[in-house]
């Protein structure tokens, strides 16, 4: 009995079908490629927004009224705030720090300052950005110390940041513990004469 191998038909038709394949293959094979680079970079601006949202935290929830002789009150707007930290982000001893929005090519920026040094924390692409302060009342105002308030505490009880970037919301919201109506402040007390001593 005579061996039957493919035809050339047989042959031609067993190579498209297995290009066929390789091809539906090769097209799932750089989707997922692209799922993948997609999901990576949506965890790695994730991170990094989780980053600057925990540096202005620690930050912010460490604002003291003011060091002795009102060097470094509180003071702020919607643009921005200066103060005192007891935990600046290059670390030390409580140093006068702020954080503002400017207007930059491409939408605002967040900046942070220490001494003479300025980090942009979300460097552009910022839309509305703003902060508010809220007051022993528990009213946001835009600036700080509030200009209707006679006898306002050094420090407000919280500090908000709002924007919108890449179409997304940004609403950082940090309670000051110094801040009044929360836990007991941080004082200094300069005036109290020590007898006997």
């Amino acid at each position: 009995m005579k061996s039957r191998g493919f035809t050339l038909l047989e042959a031609m038709v067993t190579l498209v079908i297995i290009s066929l394949i390789a091809t539906v293959l090769m097209q799932s094979l750089v989707h997922v490629l692209g799922i993948r680079e997609r999901v990576l970079r949506n965890d790695a601006e994730a991170g990094q927004a989780r980053l600057h949202e925990q540096w202005f935290r620690e930050s912010v929830s460490a604002a003291i009224g003011d060091l002795s002789g009102g060097r470094g009150r509180f003071a702020g707007d919607a643009e921005g705030f200066r103060f005192i930290s007891l935990d600046p982000l290059v670390g030390g001893p409580p140093q006068p720090v702020e954080w503002r929005i400017d207007e930059v090519a491409g939408g605002a920026s967040l900046e942070y300052q220490h001494g003479d040094t300025s980090w942009a924390v979300i460097p552009r692409g910022l839309t509305d950005a703003r902060f508010s302060y809220l007051d022993a009342e528990g009213r946001w105002q835009e600036a700080w110390p509030p200009a209707d308030a006679a006898l306002a505490p050094s420090v407000p009880r919280s500090v908000r940041f709002e924007a919108e970037s890449a179409g997304r919301g940004i609403a950082w919201w940090v309670a000051i513990p110094s801040g009044p109506g929360l836990s007991p402040p941080l004082q200094r007390r300069e005036d109290r004469v020590d007898e006997g001593f």
